[in-house]
């Protein structure tokens, strides 16, 4: 059975009310910006917001970032009452065909949940890279969160040491990590 999922990118004059709750409801505090920062990066056109649409009903969104010979995907979500209708995954294969090479990051395999979400990002195309990770904190204070970083489709020769540096460097601000 055919899914019917589309994508399109929400400016933020016209940013859908439920993409907000869906946000904060989706990820811990200490692994997303608060809104207002995030509603900045989008205004100066750094971060891109995508809505993902189920049949021509809001159905998620995702936050990324267009970076040298990637996009990054920042945050990702599907509303709760929608996942296991194999949205995520025309929504992963709509993407690289959008914008080509892709990178994320995912929480360790330590617990059921994050290793639904690893076996989910494989079965899409993601490949992990075997190196350590970690998140820089968004707020001061605040710890570096070990995470794993999964690619899908970039070029030949890209190195888990150019692509962490780019997410270090334009996402977080961090230099020399």
């Amino acid at each position: 059975m055919p899914v019917n999922v589309s994508l399109k990118i929400a400016y933020p004059q016209e940013i859908n009310p439920l993409v907000r709750p869906l946000y904060e409801a989706a990820f811990p505090k200490q692994e997303r910006r608060d809104w207002e920062e995030e509603l900045t990066l989008l205004k100066a056109g750094k971060l891109i917001l995508i809505i993902i649409e189920y049949g021509t009903a809001f159905a998620g969104f995702l936050f990324c970032w267009p970076l040298h010979g990637f996009h990054f995907i920042e945050h990702f979500a599907v509303l709760p009452e929608l996942r296991g209708n194999h949205i995520g995954r025309h929504v992963i294969a709509q993407l690289q065909e959008q914008l080509g090479a892709l990178v994320l990051e995912a929480n360790p395999p330590n617990d059921g949940t994050s290793m639904r979400r690893l076996r989910f990002y494989e079965n899409a195309g993601f490949h992990l890279f075997p190196q350590e990770y970690r998140q820089p904190p968004y707020r001061e204070g605040d710890a570096p969160l070990h995470m794993r970083l999964l690619h899908r489709g970039l070029s030949e020769g890209t190195t888990f040491e150019s692509v962490s540096a780019g997410i270090y460097r334009e996402v977080y601000k961090v230099i020399g990590h």
